[in-house]
C-alpha cells in the first residue's frame, strides 16, 4: 500500500500576497489613527505652554515639540497598530469564511498569518534600533524644548552631585551654561584610604577632548589627617593655593588625580533613565560608584528596551491562534479577550518597571519578565495549535 504524500505549505504566494496586501491597508489606518490620538492628547496637555509663552520662537518650538512627540510616540504606536490591524484582519477574514476554508484545506493557523509575522519582525527590529539610540534623544529634546537651542544646553542641569568611577573624586556642579561649560564647581579629592586630601572650588570650568578640564578662579585647600582615639579622624587645613587658571600645564593639576569624567557624565545623572541612549547607559554602568537607585533605574530601562520591541510578535502569536481556532466564539467575547489581555500586560509591565526603578526587583527581572510571560503563553498556545494540527493530520491519513 502506498503511503499518502502530505501537502506542504511553505510557499503560498497567492494567500500571502492577499493577506499582506489587506493587512497593510488596515495597518496604515491604525498608524494614522493612533498617532493622531496620541498627538491630540499631547496637545491637550501642553498647548498652554506655547499659547501663553512670550518668546518670539514659541510657534517654532511648538512645531518641534509635536514633531518630536510624533517620533517618540512611534515606539508606542507600533505595537498597538500592528496588533489591532492583525485582530481586524483575522476577524474580517472570518466574517467571509476565508479562515474556515484555509483551515479546511489543512493550513495551520500560524501559517495563515505568517506574512504578518514577518512584517511585524522587520518593524520590531527597526523599533529596537530606534529604542536603543534615537528615541531617548528625541524625548530629551521634547522634555526640554524651551531650554534646548541649536544643540546647546541652557539651564537644564543644576545642582548635580557626581562620584567618579575610581571613587577618588566627588563633584558638586552648580549649573551648566553650555554643553561644555560649568558655572560653579566644587571638587573633593580623597586619598586611597578614603580620607580627604583636598577641597577645590572654581567659579567656572570648561572641557574639551584635547585639553581636558580648565578651571578658572580656583581655590585649592589641602588637608592632612589626624587620628584621635583610633575612632575619630580630624582634618587639619594644611595650605591653600589660588589660581586664575588651573589646567594640565599646572603642577597642582595632578593633585586632582586621573580625571576621566566629562560633562556628558555629569549630565547623564541629571537625566531620567528614558532620556539616556543605551550607549550612555552601558557607559554609566561601568561606574561602580554610581548611585544605586540610578543604576537600578537605567538597567531596568535598558533591559526593557531590548525586550519591548519584540512584544508585538509574541502578542500576535497568542491572539492570532486564539481568534482563528475559536471560530464559534462571539465577536464581542474575542474583542473582550484581546483588550483584557493587553491591559493585563501593561499593568504587569508598569508594576515591574516601578519596582525595578527603586531597586525592589532585580533590573533584569523587572525589564524582561513581562515579555517572558507573553513569550511563554505564545509558545504554549502555538504548541497546542501544532498538536491539534498533527492529530488532525493523523486522523485524515488513517481514514485514507
Amino acid at each position: 500500500m502506498n503511503k499518502p504524500v502530505g501537502r506542504t505549505f511553505f510557499i503560498l504566494k497567492t494567500m500571502d500576497s492577499y493577506v499582506l496586501k489587506e493587512y497593510l491597508k488596515i495597518l496604515s489606518y491604525c498608524f494614522i489613527g493612533f498617532s493622531f490620538i496620541l498627538v491630540s492628547m499631547d496637545m491637550l496637555n501642553s498647548v498652554s505652554q506655547f499659547t501663553t509663552s512670550t518668546r518670539p520662537d514659541a510657534m517654532e518650538k511648538a512645531i518641534i515639540f509635536y514633531s518630536m512627540g510624533l517620533l517618540v510616540n512611534f515606539n508606542e504606536v507600533c505595537p498597538l497598530a500592528i496588533l489591532f490591524a492583525c485582530i481586524y484582519q483575522i476577524i474580517k477574514m472570518e466574517t467571509v469564511n476565508e479562515v474556515i476554508a484555509l483551515l479546511g484545506s489543512g493550513i495551520r493557523s500560524v501559517r495563515i498569518v505568517a506574512s504578518i509575522y514577518i512584517l511585524a519582525s522587520v518593524i520590531s527590529i527597526f523599533v529596537l534600533f530606534l529604542n536603543l539610540s534615537v528615541i531617548p534623544q528625541f524625548i530629551f529634546i521634547k522634555d526640554n524644548i524651551f531650554d534646548y537651542d541649536k544643540g546647546s544646553i541652557v539651564n537644564i542641569y543644576k545642582s548635580i552631585i557626581y562620584n567618579s568611577s575610581d571613587g577618588e573624586r566627588i563633584w558638586y556642579i552648580e549649573t551648566f551654561e553650555s554643553s561644555d561649560k560649568i558655572k560653579g564647581v566644587r571638587l573633593k579629592k580623597s586619598n586611597p584610604d578614603g580620607t580627604l586630601a583636598l577641597d577645590m572650588t572654581a567659579k567656572s570650568a570648561t572641557y574639551s577632548a584635547n585639553t581636558g578640564w580648565v578651571f578658572n578662579n580656583v581655590d585649592m585647600q589641602f588637608f592632612k589627617t589626624q587620628t584621635i582615639d583610633s575612632t575619630f579622624i580630624s582634618y587639619i587645613p594644611e595650605k591653600i593655593e589660588k589660581f586664575t587658571v588651573l589646567d594640565r600645564n599646572n603642577k597642582y593639576y595632578s593633585a586632582l588625580g586621573k580625571i576621566t569624567e566629562t560633562p556628558v557624565d555629569f549630565q547623564d545623572v541629571a537625566k531620567n533613565a528614558y532620556q539616556l541612549t543605551s550607549a550612555r547607559i552601558l557607559h554609566n554602568l561601568d561606574n561602580q560608584n554610581l548611585d544605586q537607585r540610578f543604576r537600578s533605574s537605567i538597567k531596568t530601562q535598558f533591559y526593557r528596551r531590548l525586550s519591548f520591541p519584540f512584544l508585538t510578535i509574541f502578542f500576535i502569536m497568542i491572539i492570532a491562534p486564539y481568534l482563528i481556532l475559536n471560530d464559534r466564539t462571539s465577536l464581542s467575547r474575542k474583542v473582550y479577550f484581546c483588550f483584557t489581555f493587553l491591559i493585563s500586560y501593561f499593568i504587569l509591565n508598569k508594576i515591574c518597571v516601578l519596582f525595578g526603578d527603586i531597586g525592589v526587583f532585580p533590573p533584569f527581572f523587572a525589564g524582561i519578565l513581562p515579555t517572558l510571560v507573553i513569550l511563554a503563553l505564545a509558545l504554549a498556545i502555538n504548541m497546542k495549535d501544532f498538536n491539534m494540527s498533527a492529530k488532525s493530520s493523523k486522523t485524515k491519513t488513517a481514514k485514507t
